[in-house]
């Protein structure tokens, strides 16, 4: 007579279990940070005047951003990670970030903001189509983010978060606000521009042809 027990299957650990019934939750996370990525920028250019409005568009920005930690911690932690989500997950912050700062730009269009903004936006959106292109025609196949490019992620998002800020464009007390979100915007395209060097050293450059490569 065979003994049930020594044929059950084995009892899975509380992670084991909770890795194959979710093992998808953190892309569904990352396609609700795509799905909301414009929530911040259509709040603002509803009411850019209105502080409160310029207000919640920044909770709404942190609030989205956010979520890029919760399906990171979520993939390490559980062993959820997989090729999909490495590709899909950078993409959604760029989103995210592409999208809050056309909006930000049609807000502030015109002074000296508006030329700050609309410049950072074009070296941000030339840096990940160009490195894009670069790594495709290179010989890698992906593209793991480097500390240089979390920090980059980082700050351009505490970028966006402060213009989010409904800070008074005139002089006053507030003067010293908007010096520090110029220093950070400031700060933010110096490691933007870092990163994208970086990056082609170490996933563009190995997988061109030795006689196209340049001596740096």
């Amino acid at each position: 007579m065979i003994n049930m027990t020594d044929i059950a299957p084995p009892q899975l650990s509380l992670a084991e279990s909770f890795r194959r019934q979710w093992y998808y939750l953190p892309n569904w996370v990352t396609y609700l940070r795509i799905v909301t990525a414009a929530l911040p920028a259509v709040l603002l250019v509803l009411a850019p005047q209105n502080a409160g409005m310029r207000g919640w568009s920044a909770f709404a920005f942190v609030v989205v951003a956010s979520t890029d930690g919760i399906d990171g911690w979520l993939a390490r932690h559980f062993k959820l990670t997989s090729k999909w989500g490495a590709f899909i997950d950078p993409i959604a912050d760029k989103l995210l970030v592409f999208i809050s700062l056309v909006g930000l730009c049609w807000v502030y269009f015109g002074g000296f903001s508006g030329w700050v903004l609309l410049v950072f936006t074009v070296l941000v959106t030339v840096r990940e189509v160009v490195l894009a292109y670069q790594i495709n025609q290179s010989r890698h196949d992906t593209m793991p983010p480097t500390f240089q490019g979390k920090c980059k992620m980082a700050l351009q998002a505490v970028t966006v978060a402060l213009w989010f800020l409904p800070i008074p464009l005139g002089t006053g007390e507030w003067t010293w606000a908007r010096d520090v979100r110029f220093a950070v915007t400031v700060m933010a395209a110096v490691i933007t521009i870092s990163s994208w060097v970086e990056y082609y050293r170490l996933y563009v450059e190995p997988g061109r042809p030795r006689s196209r490569r340049h001596p740096w």
